[in-house]
């Protein structure tokens, strides 16, 4: 029973990666006078 919903919830979280990367992919720079983001920078 647990790797079922183990595994139904991986499946979940892989369909909604995968739909939110089309819906990006499909902005396709729509906003080319936005201003760069600042992120945060990693310290390895």
């Amino acid at each position: 029973m647990r790797t079922t919903v183990m595994q139904l919830k991986q499946a979940l979280q892989a369909l909604v990666q995968r739909e939110s990367a089309m819906r990006l992919a499909a902005l396709g720079g729509s906003e080319p006078s936005l201003e760069p983001i600042p992120r945060r920078q990693s310290t390895l």
